[in-house]
């Protein structure tokens, strides 16, 4: 066990997520029973530009993910309200070039954000900064000292909550969806991951274990992992999901009905168009994990509803505030890093870091409070 939670601690990450726009009404409370994570609680205004205009550097993994674009959209959307701009560093997922390019950068920047391409560049990264005495607050992929310790304050998906929230919605709504919960045999079970990059895996294997555990009659030998990272050659992870879920699908006619898991929206357009491909609109469920392609995806494409049935759903702003906010705080008022974010410091830690699960929503704008998460204060007008 503490292995695994130490590997979580060490890869917490997410990718991917629309910051959509939109009033959907009044939001309801998100419950407060807490779990693995602190709440996320809205993080205040950062205030006003001040006198200057600031750059703040924006260290990106790899530009060409959905969700990474969609944080630096966030971040200049917040950088013209509070008075600076940022500046983008795309590191095309080359751990060399994003040390490079935080050198090249460091002496022109008043702080920063990042996205690691790799969880063990923290203690590099974590040195480089202390050493300039810039503020840093990372996003999504933690920066971490040699010790497995936080060394910067930054927000993060509570991956262990991402794939346990949208299991427990399955499981309550189990008939419901059209599934029968006292004969399995004719039923998989896939899920849509990367097997070699944690933080999307954890999600995968928690939907799982959550899932089974709630249904123990269901066969193990119905489980399929679409996993694309068995696709070397993909050009992205869209056609990876899409090319291993059609070989799962031509292999196993013996499947009559699908229940899919995709722990990040890239993942679910593959696979739907995989359902489509071999006409199982109809014997198909795809509950995913994200926002970024969702919402588009069910107001473009209305065809799919029928068997997207559900998202796990957050945004990039979400995360943004966050950053936002502690470098702000950094900056224009002068507060240490380990006097911002305050309300979520861990025990044992000297920096805060919040945690962001998110919200089950559906195609016609239904949604479910959870727990332990900031509901948004908007939904997209879908």
């Amino acid at each position: 066990m503490k292995k695994r939670m130490l590997a979580i601690l060490l890869c917490l990450a997410m990718v991917f997520v629309l910051a959509a726009c939109g009033s959907k009404g009044d939001a309801p409370e998100a419950g407060g029973s807490g779990g693995e994570a602190p709440a996320a609680t809205a993080p205040a205004d950062s205030g006003g530009a001040g006198d200057e205009e600031l750059q703040i550097a924006y260290f990106g993994g790899g530009m060409q993910a959905t969700w990474l674009q969609n944080i630096l959209k966030a971040l200049t959307e917040l950088g013209a309200e509070h008075g600076y701009k940022v500046i983008n560093a795309d590191a095309e997922w080359d751990g060399d070039k994003m040390l490079s390019q935080i050198d090249q950068l460091m002496d022109q920047v008043d702080g920063a954000s990042i996205f690691l391409v790799d969880a063990g560049l923290g203690p590099a990264v974590a040195e480089k900064f202390a050493a300039s005495g810039k503020p840093l607050a990372f996003e999504t992929m933690p920066v971490m000292d040699a010790d497995g310790k936080f060394a910067a304050p930054g927000v993060l998906s509570d991956v262990v909550a991402m794939g346990r929230i949208p299991a427990e919605w399955t499981i309550d709504k189990i008939e419901d969806i059209g599934f029968d919960p006292t004969d399995f045999s004719k039923v998989g079970l896939m899920l849509g991951t990367n097997g070699i990059f944690a933080p999307t895996d954890d999600r995968a294997q928690e939907y799982k274990r959550v899932f089974t555990e709630a249904f123990p009659n269901f066969p193990q030998e119905n489980i399929f992992t679409c996993d694309v990272s068995a696709d070397p050659n993909r050009p992205d992870d869209t056609e990876g999901s899409y090319n291993m879920a059609m070989t799962i699908f031509t292999a196993n006619p013996q499947i009559d009905e699908w229940l899919v898991y995709a722990s990040v929206d890239d993942y679910a357009v593959g696979i739907a168009r995989a359902i489509e491909s071999n006409d199982l609109q109809s014997k198909a469920k795809l509950i995913s994990c994200g926002g970024e392609r969702a919402m588009p995806e069910w107001i473009d494409n209305p065809a799919v509803n029928e068997y997207w049935i559900a998202e796990l759903y957050f945004n990039a702003m979400q995360y943004a505030r966050y950053v936002d906010e502690a470098l702000m705080q950094m900056i224009r008022e002068g507060k240490a890093p380990n006097e911002v974010l305050t309300d979520f410091i861990a025990p044992g830690e000297e920096y805060g870091v919040a945690f962001i699960a998110g919200d089950m929503v559906t195609p016609n704008g239904e949604y479910d409070t959870v727990k332990y998460t900031d509901f948004p204060d908007y939904l997209p007008g879908y």
